[in-house]
């Protein structure tokens, strides 16, 4: 009834489990890879917030660091970019 055909034999099993061992490793380093190189192209781990009295996004620890600094410049106004006043100083 050809048994013999259909059953796996031991050198199949063992070359079975030789190709599954080969692609579980070559997976593992791939993943080990794209972990390592930042896989998911942001290579920046900062945590960010909003920027007070802004619409727009700032690194939490600049903020952080130096309060006093970013709440100074926030109230500085950049003349240089308003039509007739380029000769002013803020």
């Amino acid at each position: 009834m050809g048994s013999s055909s259909s059953k796996i034999t031991t050198k199949e099993n063992e070359d079975n489990a030789k190709a599954i061992a080969v692609a579980a490793g070559i997976g593992l380093v791939a993943y080990c890879a794209y972990k390592l190189f930042g896989g998911s192209g942001s290579s920046n781990k900062r945590k960010k917030m909003k920027a007070p009295g802004r619409d727009y996004s700032i690194f939490r620890d600049d903020f952080e660091h130096d309060p006093a600094s970013y709440f100074r410049d926030l109230r500085k106004i950049d003349v240089s970019n308003i039509d007739g006043l380029s000769g002013l100083k803020a």
